[in-house]
């Protein structure tokens, strides 16, 4: 088991069965990389479903700006304090603690999602007990 960050070549699993788990924006990345690297890939995620960020404008107007102002990390109002950790701070620890919880949980980026829906296997619902390797791969997840 690895994070994959420590890959930089994807083509070593090419013919191999491969699970990754999941569901932010590494783990469907990885997916989809190993799968168009030749791989057998299964993503098991605890989510019941995928959740994608909503694509981005290519070209903001003085309107976009002021209906929903771009950020580092999001878009809309609703980011301007996510984008500024001593703005963060201010706000109370509650307001802190429901973002941290439901603001970035796992997601996959609005460019990726056509390299996954539908291509890659995913297995949602479902979070990892144990995993032995077997063959070419490991086994199924349990």
């Amino acid at each position: 088991m690895t994070h994959s960050s420590v890959h930089d070549r994807l083509e070593q699993f090419s013919g191999r069965r491969v699970a990754v788990i999941g569901a932010g924006q590494s783990a469907l990345q990885t997916g989809a990389l190993l799968l168009e690297a030749g791989a057998e890939v299964q993503v098991v995620a605890r989510r019941h479903e995928l959740i994608w960020e909503e694509a981005v404008a290519q070209v903001l107007r003085l309107p976009d700006y002021v209906l929903r102002p771009p950020s580092k990390l999001c878009e809309g109002w609703g980011c301007a304090f996510a984008d500024s950790p001593d703005a963060f701070r201010l706000l109370p620890e509650s307001v802190r603690v429901r973002k941290a919880l439901t603001s970035f949980g796992p997601k996959g980026a609005w460019w990726l999602r056509e390299r996954v829906e539908d291509v890659v296997d995913v297995l949602t619902g479902h979070q990892l007990r144990s995993a032995e390797p077997h063959g070419s791969g490991g086994t199924a997840p349990s």
